[in-house]
């Protein structure tokens, strides 16, 4: 019985087989290589090689062909006769030419060989009827067509198993009625072998008799040739990680100190030196042993095995730097090759045991990108084996150890590229171990389970990380503006990247905090359970995971501080600003962090409009006002809102100076009708919310639910107020026209205020936005109206400013100081 033939496959490059081809073929016969897509022209080698006398256009008779034969064999796919000659073909009386030239015009239609256009319909109805004529290579082509309308273009999988009541069973029987005619005909080629490699496997089709005769026959001679090459090839470079083997260890370099080991190149010595024979070498006396010269013993050109996706290639043709170059590829570039070498040579794919012991290697070297890629195809195996997937307990283990370490590749991923797909996809996982019942938690090991566990733990605080906390679109800096007003970056500690902010209402389902995982706990100052917050508060979660609510966290900072400066020599009571639950130190810029998270994930909705009424549209300089106003009064969102919105009628610029005092206060108090209404029904909401302290009553939630519906409606109307203000004022004196950005400096009107209203205006957004604004221009009056002629409020200006560090200056208006930080 003759040995089925065989295509045997050696690592080259596109290029080279073009290269080639070119010196064979005119170039008129052969389009370039850019329009000639490499999976065609495997298509095509696949159809042709196939035939028994294909072999004997290759010169080289060896394990392994050149890419002159392989270009040699590539000639046979390309029609010698004209595109009028194969036409008048396609009319011939004989049947055996006329299904000979139908096969050529389809490839011709198919691939835009010979000048004709590229048609694929008529190339697939030529198929079709030069297969009904009995042409085995168009039965292949026509099979072709059935499998990638069942798996797609170009995808590598097996093909499902499907059920007679799906539509694409037809298809499915058709696709091996061809590949079961081109068997009976005897043609054998790598795509009929692979398919049926498959069908065996994941019982997707019954093979025909001749089909299981086939695979057994080849079988017995893969292995045969298998076995004889690992005999031939017993000598390994010393770098552990390498595939490299050789026939002789002069083919290999000896390390120059110890002359101990041998290398196959100077790469694998370089980090064999780093990992691993550095700190075992020691210095020999004797000689070095004789090492590659690139010949051999026998003086014949050096010989070079190459072991790649279970495919041992030997060549003497091509050079043996550029083996060794391939066997030291890693990562994702090796699974690409080591799938390119096994599609294209007749082994079946890579199997579950192959593919885990491989991503356990990229997982080794940290390729965890090609190690997903390796465990995804090893959970296509898995799936296949069975058409009801978890009724056996092995398809169940071995889907158990594919899903661990998909999670840990996952969560590698997302530390290393800050990535909340990958933290998704480690989720979603965990979720199908734990939750759906697939895997029944009885069956697993408590090692296992308590793994998983801590994994999903992980998994949730990374996600929350990823949401919650500093955005790393620009990695490790920041802009900051020094004294002179220009801009400079500034690192990013680690710490500040991992300070998580939420709402005191998310912060039990998100799963983050140590003290936040019933509706019993609550803030680690003032106890206040995280369900019992009357108006929308921020959770501040440091890398401690002791969540803290962000109103006592800022005011517990400032006390810290203010218990340094007060202690006195002869008693010294200082606290440290730290976790009163773990005590580990807090950042000093703890508090700035969370208020810089809280801004740029847009936590409170009422900082992203406001701002922008008041003329600042530089958003880092919108952020850093932000930041003070929450810092200074600790992050009391209503206060802070509250400031934002009558700072829309306060800061003007001095382009608005054709509006009176009575015209901008007719606009304010317009505006601001709807938002005192609310206002004044929110107060008394919340009063009566601190007087009961009966959180459990059904009456203590009603009111909370109506006070958090007026505090959303609330906010609604001072966005709506300020840009009406903003509006009407801007469209008679263009109001902010010329203000953050263009670093003109603001000016805030107190001038017709009363004496007690100026002093809360400038207490409470004046001096915290000042460091910021470094210029405030603040309207006095020249106190023309007083009883003696002198401004109470320009006094009062002086007084505070002063008190609170800041310099005072006269300006040419007899009626404005200038504030300067």
């Amino acid at each position: 019985m003759n040995d089925p033939p065989r295509l045997h496959t050696e690592l080259f490059s596109f290029e080279e087989i073009s290269k080639e081809t070119f010196k064979l073929i005119s170039p008129s016969e052969l389009p370039a290589p850019a329009v000639y897509p490499f999976p065609m022209l495997a298509m095509q080698l696949q159809k042709t090689v196939g035939a028994r006398h294909a072999m004997e256009t290759i010169p080289d008779k060896g394990p392994g062909i050149t890419a002159k034969g392989m270009a040699q064999t590539l000639r046979m796919c390309v029609p010698r006769e004209s595109l009028q000659e194969i036409q008048k073909g396609v009319t011939a009386s004989c049947a055996d030419h006329r299904v000979h030239y139908q096969l050529l015009l389809a490839d011709c239609y198919m691939f835009g060989l010979k000048g004709a256009k590229r048609d694929s319909e008529r190339a697939s109805q030529l198929w079709y009827e030069a297969a009904y004529g009995g042409l085995p290579e168009a039965c292949i082509a026509v099979a072709q067509i059935c499998y990638y309308k069942l798996v797609g273009l170009e995808r590598d999988v097996p093909v499902p198993v499907i059920p007679r009541t799906s539509p694409n069973y037809v298809v499915l029987e058709q696709m091996w009625f061809w590949l079961d005619a081109a068997l009976e005909r005897d043609w054998i080629c790598p795509f009929v072998l692979h398919l049926a490699q498959q069908a065996k496997r994941n019982g997707s089709w019954k093979l025909s008799a001749r089909a299981k005769k086939v695979l057994r026959d080849r079988d017995v001679v893969v292995k045969r040739e298998v076995a004889e090459m690992e005999a031939q090839h017993s000598v390994r470079c010393a770098r552990p990680d390498c595939i490299i083997r050789v026939t002789s260890s002069s083919q290999l370099k000896a390390c120059g100190r110890c002359h101990g080991v041998s290398y196959c190149s100077a790469s694998c010595q370089h980090v064999d030196w780093r990992e691993r024979h550095k700190a075992v070498c020691v210095p020999s006396d004797g000689p070095a042993p004789a090492t590659a010269s690139g010949k051999t013993e026998s003086g014949k050109g050096q010989s070079v095995n190459l072991s790649l996706g279970g495919i041992s290639i030997t060549s003497t043709t091509l050079d043996a730097d550029y083996l060794t170059t391939i066997g030291n590829v890693f990562g994702m570039e090796r699974f690409k090759l080591m799938c390119s070498v096994r599609g294209q040579s007749d082994l079946p794919p890579l199997e579950y045991r192959e593919l885990m012991r491989q991503a356990r290697d990229l997982m080794e070297q940290r390729e965890y990108a090609a190690a997903k890629r390796c465990l995804t195809r090893a959970a296509d195996e898995v799936w296949m084996r069975h058409p009801v997937f978890g009724k056996e307990a092995d398809d169940r283990r071995d889907m158990l150890r594919i899903l661990r370490l998909g999670v840990k590749c996952s969560l590698a991923l997302s530390e290393k590229h800050m990535s909340e797909t990958d933290v998704d996809s480690a989720l979603e996982d965990l979720e199908l171990l734990l939750t759906t019942g697939i895997f029944p938690l009885e069956e697993l090991e408590p090692d296992v389970l308590e793994d998983l566990r801590r994994m999903g733990k992980q998994a949730k605080l990374q996600k929350a990380r990823l949401s919650h906390s500093l955005p790393m679109q620009t990695p490790q800096s920041r802009t900051r503006r020094n004294k002179n007003g220009k801009k400079k970056k500034q690192a990013i500690k680690k710490d500040e990247l991992d300070v998580i902010v939420v709402s005191t209402e998310q912060l039990l389902t998100l799963d983050v905090a140590t003290n936040a995982c019933s509706s019993d706990d609550g803030c680690t100052i003032c106890l206040t359970g995280w369900t019992d917050f009357t108006t929308f508060t921020l959770a501040v979660v440091p890398p401690c995971q002791h969540a803290t609510c962000a109103p006592c966290l800022s005011r517990f900072q400032k006390a810290c501080k203010k218990s340094f400066e007060s202690a006195t020599s002869a008693e010294r009571v200082k606290v440290v600003f730290a976790c009163v639950l773990c005590r580990s130190a807090f950042p000093e810029t703890l508090t700035t962090t969370a208020a810089q998270v809280s801004i740029q994930r847009s936590l409170v909705p009422a900082f992203q409009d406001l701002p922008q009424h008041l003329g600042v549209a530089d958003p880092e300089d919108r952020r850093r006002l932000l930041t003070s106003l929450l810092t200074a009064h600790d992050f009391d969102l209503a206060q802070v809102t509250d400031i934002l919105f009558r700072m829309v009628g306060v800061v003007t610029t001095t382009a608005v100076q054709d509006l009176t005092h009575d015209d901008k206060q007719r606009i304010y108090d317009a505006a601001r009708e709807p938002v005192r209404k609310l206002a004044e029904e929110h107060r008394l909401l919340r009063a009566k919310l601190g007087a009961s302290y009966e959180s459990n009553q059904p009456e203590w939630r009603a009111t909370l639910a109506r006070a958090r519906e007026v505090a959303e409606a609330l906010g609604k109307a001072r966005e709506n107020a300020a840009a009406d203000i903003y509006e009407r004022v801007n469209a008679a004196g263009k109001m902010g026209h010329a203000a953050l950005n263009g670093r003109a400096p603001v000016h805030v009107d107190l001038h017709g205020l009363h004496e007690d209203e100026a002093r809360r205006n400038l207490i409470e957004f004046v001096f915290p936005t000042l460091p910021v604004l470094k210029t405030v221009n603040v309207i006095t009056g020249k106190g023309a109206h007083s009883k003696d002629g002198e401004g109470v409020l320009r006094d009062l200006v002086k007084t505070l400013a002063v008190a609170k560090g800041f310099r005072v200056e006269k300006t040419k208006n007899a009626g404005v100081l200038a504030l300067r930080a």
